[in-house]
């Protein structure tokens, strides 16, 4: 054996020298070099050979030694395996390798020697991700005892040259060629031996020889980054079924500065996972692609990629991620959602969201897109949608949740610059409070805690003044809010005011509610929900469990998804909108909904139907019913009215299209207007009816007849009355017919029991509008 070593020696070139030169003639491996590893379960036994002695049961054993050498280089070790190997049997030996635990992740590579094809392989390794890159013929370590040399050379470009040599070969045999030069960071260099009980003792290594060009470890950037500097910039969640891309999912970062930024101890946070970066310089104004181990080797084509152990399982439906850098500051965040591509089509799959604009760091819906890239997305390069989108939106406080009467927080509507916390000046709150600490309640800065000296008043309304805040893209901004300490609802205090229970086919349900009290109401302590089939009600979250305020006269929408209203009906820029977990089932032929507090006090109920719409109407998708006003009842039928076309059938967050003001008669009988045109376009649809008497209990019939005289409509037929009420006629026959345009004539008889009588009429026109 120490013979067959003379003839790999002509192969050396006079002027390399070796780095590792280990012979164990001196019979032990704890100096010159120093093995470091599974030491306990490896001797050096009579014939001055490295063998393995380990306890006899199935386990892996290594040792590993300090190599830099990395290009240039050659490694040559004589091997002898007293067993036929296995897939139980077999060793590695890490040609390089960037970390010294050798049986766990890192970057290098290494020949696997033995298992089932029973040969010598070449392999790189990234992470714990093993890649075959040049592979040998089969059985060539068929026998019960092997001994094999093995020298394998690669040169600067990157060629890998393996030639191995049994004891009756004359010479070396070249066994393959490849080419690979992706990692090039060489620490170390050692054997690992994977056994079985029986063989335990069964592997002798010698004559281990490496030499070559040594790895000089490059001085690195001491740039620190900071929030803004690195970004996400593309993300591809769903990449099933593939466009032209691989069916693999990939976070890309770009580097937003003119500094070259080491990621070494970086951090990426996100469902659940933690992943801790290796070193990395991320040149400037560069990408990177990162993603998991098995994704590597279909992605590494594109460029500057990086494996991470622990890569997140990147969700379809969207989630938060975070970067840290090494010091644990917050570099980046994004709260993607599948909502944010351009259509179904890519929503459901192939297309990756990239960020309009890198340096606008608002991380919303408003600076991401789908990839209009034919591929489906742009791995380490230029984004596809890329441009100037400047953040011009006004910051706003979007809900106020008090935790107790000297303590609240306020959520705005995009994030806030740092700065804020030591600019305690710039808020005031009237009547004067002192503020005495304020906190973000998260990285996100979209929301700050305000802690004040003394309590806030029940039954009194303050205002909270920012002046020149800045958001997280250093605009500065005004803004005024209301704070209150909430009250118990009380029936009738908020009440269901439009609802929309069959959305369009991509849209989704909503019930708009409105605070017709005096009372500054949290939402907390409200829920929505429907009755079950015993009438009994079920049980749903409340509506806010962080609380949201809704002051006297404030509209609210409820929903499961805001871009499922927005994205089909205008919002308001200040809509209140918060979005329930869990919404109550609205069939789209009848339902009922219910508001209610935690203690089961009825708050209002709606039973709606699609009946309840205007009759011409054919196509009820997508159009909301709308409440007539909030001060009549809810479950009155003649209250609610199809939304109007004019304001695309549905008016979440904002005045009612159909809303009629009440006045009171000047008359026991009044109508208004006198007329009116039903062609659902939200200005005039229908007639109100009033009528007053001066004492309750009368016996009141409402009749619509047309200019022949016949009786077209009967709206009240001996209805109980209270002194004041109210109803409206939508210009149809009892039928549910619209009747012809033209003069009508109202008719009002009413009595009571002891005999009082009263009997009017009024003109109406029914008209069209040209």
């Amino acid at each position: 054996m120490k013979n067959i070593l003379i003839i790999f020696l002509c192969f050396l070139s006079a002027s390399t020298l070796a780095q590792v030169n280990e012979t164990f003639s001196d019979g032990n491996f704890s100096h010159a070099p120093i093995w470091e590893g599974s030491t306990s379960n490896f001797v050096i036994n009579s014939n001055a050979q490295l063998q393995l002695n380990a306890p006899a049961e199935a386990n892996k054993s290594y040792l590993v030694t300090n190599s830099n050498v990395t290009t240039n280089a050659e490694w040559k070790m004589y091997g002898k395996m007293m067993f036929t190997p296995s897939s139980a049997n077999y060793a590695r030996w890490y040609l390089i390798a960037d970390k010294q635990d050798i049986t766990g992740s890192l970057n290098g590579y290494y020949l696997l020697i033995g298992n089932t094809s029973k040969n010598i392989c070449l392999y790189k390794q990234t992470g714990t991700t093993s890649t075959k890159i040049l592979d040998t013929p089969i059985n060539r370590l068929n026998g019960t005892t092997n001994e094999i040399n093995i020298r394998i050379t690669r040169s600067s470009e990157g060629l890998w040259q393996l030639f191995t040599q049994l004891p009756t070969e004359n010479s070396p045999i070249l066994e393959g060629t490849t080419t690979d030069n992706t990692h090039k960071a060489a620490l170390y260099t050692g054997i690992v031996c994977y056994y079985t009980a029986t063989r335990n003792t069964g592997f002798i290594f010698d004559d281990i020889f490496i030499s070559g060009e040594t790895y000089e470890p490059p001085i690195l950037p001491s740039y620190k980054a900071s929030f803004g500097d690195i970004v996400f910039n593309e993300i591809m969640a769903n990449p099933n079924p593939p466009f032209g891309l691989p069916n693999e999912e990939y976070i890309e970062l770009y580097n937003n500065t003119s500094e070259a930024i080491n990621l070494e101890n970086y951090v990426l946070k996100g469902f659940s996972k933690t992943c801790v970066f290796p070193t990395y310089v991320l040149a400037p104004h560069s990408y990177v692609v990162v993603c998991s181990t098995n994704a590597f080797p279909a992605l590494e084509m594109y460029g500057n990629c990086l494996a991470l152990d622990k890569f997140p399982t990147l969700t379809n439906a969207g989630g938060y991620l975070e970067l840290f850098n090494a010091e644990n500051t917050i570099l980046s965040w994004v709260d993607y959602s599948e909502n944010w591509h351009t259509d179904s089509f890519k929503k459901n799959g192939g297309w990756s969201l990239e960020c309009l604009d890198a340096h606008n760091l608002i991380g919303n819906n408003t600076n991401w897109n789908s990839s209009i890239n034919y591929q489906g997305g742009t791995p380490n390069g230029a984004n596809s949608i890329s441009g100037i989108n400047l953040d011009t939106s006004e910051l706003s406080v979007i809900n106020t949740s008090i935790e107790s009467n000297s303590s609240f927080v306020l959520y705005f509507n995009k994030p806030m610059s740092v700065n804020l916390l030591t600019q305690t000046d710039i808020i005031t709150i009237y009547p004067m409070q002192e503020i005495s600490s304020i906190e973000f309640l998260s990285i996100k800065q979209d929301a700050i805690r305000i802690k004040l000296t003394n309590p806030l008043l029940l039954h009194e309304q303050y205002t909270l003044n920012i002046t020149d805040v800045e958001d997280i893209n250093k605009n500065k901004h005004s803004i005024v809010s209301r704070l209150a300490i909430p009250e118990l609802p009380s029936n009738q205090d908020v009440v269901i005011n439009e609802v929309l229970f069959n959305p369009k086919s991509e849209g989704t349900d909503y019930v708009e509610i409105v605070n017709r009290s005096q009372k500054v109401i949290d939402l907390r302590d409200i829920m929505l929900t429907n009755r079950k089939q015993d009438g009994q009600l079920a049980v749903f979250p409340v509506l806010s469990e962080k609380g949201y305020l809704l002051f006297p006269g404030d509209y609210c929408l409820l929903s499961t998804s805001k871009e499922g209203v927005c994205n089909y009906y205008e919002c308001p820029d200040d809509i209140h909108f918060v979005t329930v977990p869990s919404f109550p089932s609205m069939p789209d032929d009848k339902g009922t909904i219910v508001l209610t507090t935690l203690s089961n006090i009825l708050i209002d109920e709606f039973s709606y139907s699609e009946k309840m719409h205007h009759t011409l109407l054919s196509n009820r998708e997508g159009i909301a019913l709308e409440r007539l006003h909030y001060d009549i009842t809810t479950q009155d039928a003649s209250n609610w009215h199809s939304a109007s076309f004019a304001c695309g059938y549905g008016t979440p967050g904002y005045q009612n299209s159909q809303f009629t003001a009440l006045i009171q008669p000047t008359a026991s009988f009044q109508i208004t207007p006198k007329s009116f045109s039903p062609n659902n376009d939200g200005n005039d649809d229908t007639a109100t009816i009033y009528y007053s008497f001066d004492e309750a209990g009368y016996f009141v019939t409402i009749r619509i007849y047309n200019s022949n005289g016949n009786c077209v409509r009967n709206i009240l037929q001996n209805n109980l009355s209270s002194t004041e009420e109210k109803t409206s006629w939508d210009g149809t026959d009892d039928n549910g017919k619209i009747l012809p345009i033209g003069i009508y004539i109202v008719t009002i008889e009413a009595f009571t029991p002891t005999g009082k009588r009263f009997k009017s009429k009024e003109v109406i026109v029914l008209a069209a509008k040209i």
